[in-house]
């Protein structure tokens, strides 16, 4: 309260933000299972969304935001967003999708393990991937020229062969002593 420059917060049962006025908040933390945030001008630099099993983001500019704190487990689906904040975290997140994002402010994507990691059409991914904790992994229409280093549980698909460039190197953490290398001529093999 004694504060220059009071934050204000709104915290909410709502769970669809489509054109929301959020200029007047600093924060935002929904109390609800799902939220869906698409259309809005300008998100708050605090977005609390760990009462969140499931998470919804469409075309927004994140520039704003600084901090997206998400729920252990949840699912997410960011699609057509730019700016998305350095320290994002989808360490815990159990199921997650990118589609059609810029991934240009991130020095690292963080992931973790679940079912299924997809990475759909996004540009400028971070240097050095590592999905190996996925069970399912697709990367479709995902510019992959940048990459450095990548780590897969299992061995990719043939059509991922030639979307990888030749100086990338490709780890697999495979769990089984049979691995079929016919299609992985430039892949190093890495077992654990």
């Amino acid at each position: 309260m004694s504060s220059p420059a009071p934050t204000y917060c709104l915290q909410t049962f709502d769970t669809d933000f489509v054109q929301f006025d959020a200029d007047k908040y600093d924060g935002l933390k929904v109390l609800r299972d799902k939220c869906s945030i698409k259309a809005v001008p300008k998100l708050p630099s605090f977005i609390d969304l760990t009462e969140c099993s499931t998470v919804e983001i469409y075309g927004q500019n994140l520039q704003n935001v600084k901090t997206l704190k998400l729920a252990p487990n949840c699912n997410i689906e960011i699609t057509h967003c730019q700016n998305l904040p350095n320290n994002i975290d989808f360490s815990q997140v159990q199921n997650i999708c990118l589609n059609g994002c810029d991934l240009r402010n991130l020095d690292k994507l963080i992931l973790g393990k679940g079912q299924y990691v997809q990475l759909i059409g996004v540009k400028n991914l971070p240097p050095f991937l590592d999905v190996s904790g996925y069970d399912k992994v697709m990367l479709v229409g995902a510019d992959l020229s940048q990459l450095k280093l990548l780590k897969l549980k299992k061995a990719p698909p043939a059509y991922l062969e030639n979307l990888i460039s030749h100086s990338c190197q490709v780890d697999i953490l495979a769990q089984h002593e049979e691995v079929n290398l016919s299609l992985l001529h430039k892949i190093k093999q890495r077992f654990k």
